[in-house]
């Protein structure tokens, strides 16, 4: 039975969610690294679906801001750290178009520091992304690069792009900062790396946060949607809110609006 009197309910509100998950999601990533783990996990859960799961090396900081915006996102400093992705034929693009997307901060030197590496550093063989001060790099058979000036302070949502029929395509922003000629077309049977490169070289002294991979190239418009999704701000904050009623009106049967 219901004690007579006035009574506070604390009613919690949910954390709002991101749209920026939903929009990756809605595109089908062949892997897709969130990078929201605490600092004791060891693992880099795959959201995709598809168990590309990825290990942390070294001692990379975990938990630190993320750069969508979201206050609940956190992303990584690898300034000391990578993480270790085991091969998989999903994961191999040779002669096929693929997409890679990131956020990443803290770009800095002249030299050229891995995002996503699937590639033998040094060599031809495989693909991959990665970044200096001054470009932005597809890796493979044939590179493409494009140049510009980039600066440590700022966030940016970079994708690369290969069309599978020998050129590439690189977006900054959500808009298409170039295209040439491209191509991956020598298999590296051999784990990906987030960070750096295979043989632990072109470290990424920064932040990174939401890469994914896709099998295919993906389109422009949805480039940009993701981009706008990042930007986007969840739709209500989280609280709480404190109801005081009256238990006796239950008792009765009456029913109470919220």
């Amino acid at each position: 039975p219901f004690a007579s009197g006035q009574q506070p309910w604390a009613l919690a509100i949910a954390p709002p969610h991101s749209a920026y998950p939903t929009a990756i999601l809605t595109d089908s990533p062949a892997a897709y690294y969130r990078l929201d783990e605490s600092a004791a996990d060891t693992t880099a859960m795959d959201s995709s679906g598809n168990a590309h799961i990825g290990t942390y090396e070294r001692s990379g900081l975990l938990g630190v801001t993320g750069l969508i915006n979201d206050a609940s996102d956190t992303a990584v400093d690898f300034t000391n750290g990578d993480i270790a992705i085991a091969d998989s034929p999903e994961l191999n693009f040779i002669n096929t178009a693929f997409t890679i997307e990131a956020w990443v901060k803290g770009v800095q030197g002249s030299s050229n520091r891995r995002i996503f590496d699937k590639v033998v550093a040094g060599q031809s063989t495989g693909y991959g992304l990665d970044i200096s001060s001054n470009n932005i790099r597809m890796l493979g058979c044939t590179n493409f690069s494009t140049s510009l000036q980039l600066n440590a302070s700022t966030t940016y949502h970079i994708v690369a792009v290969s069309d599978g029929a020998g050129t590439g395509s690189v977006y900054l922003n959500g808009s298409l900062l170039g295209s040439g000629s491209y191509s991956a077309c020598s298999s590296y049977i051999g784990p990906a790396h987030i960070a750096t490169a295979n043989d632990g070289s072109a470290q990424f002294a920064g932040v990174i946060d939401e890469v994914a991979v896709y099998n295919y190239a993906l389109p422009a418009a949805r480039i940009l949607a993701h981009y706008n999704a990042g930007l986007q701000s969840p739709p209500q904050a989280a609280g709480s809110i404190t109801i005081t009623t009256d238990f006796a009106v239950y008792a009765s049967g009456q029913t109470v609006n919220i």
